[in-house]
């Protein structure tokens, strides 16, 4: 029985997101299907680098996965996590 791979993400592709990407492409049930960024020189680099796709915002990215990792600055976890998917609880 074939099993089916895990679509992932990364977004924000610095020092540590460029870390995420590397383990993702080394496991074999997991399919890293893009990444993200702010800067569009490292988005480019990395996504040329690693044969993935880019992607402008983290929003057009999570409707193509089933996992992400946020490898953004802890402020911007939350604003990230909820995009696409989930209201802001606040109502703004």
């Amino acid at each position: 029985m074939k099993q089916e791979r895990l679509r992932v993400g990364v977004v924000g592709v610095g020092h540590l997101g460029e870390y995420h990407v590397q383990k993702y492409m080394a496991l074999p049930n997991v399919e890293l299907v893009g990444v993200v960024d702010t800067d569009p020189h490292r988005l480019n680099e990395i996504s040329e680098r690693y044969g993935v796709a880019s992607y402008g915002t983290h929003a057009d990215l999570l409707k193509h996965v089933e996992a992400l990792s946020l490898a953004v600055p802890t402020e911007k976890h939350f604003e990230v996590a909820r995009a696409g998917r989930y209201p802001d609880p606040t109502g703004a």
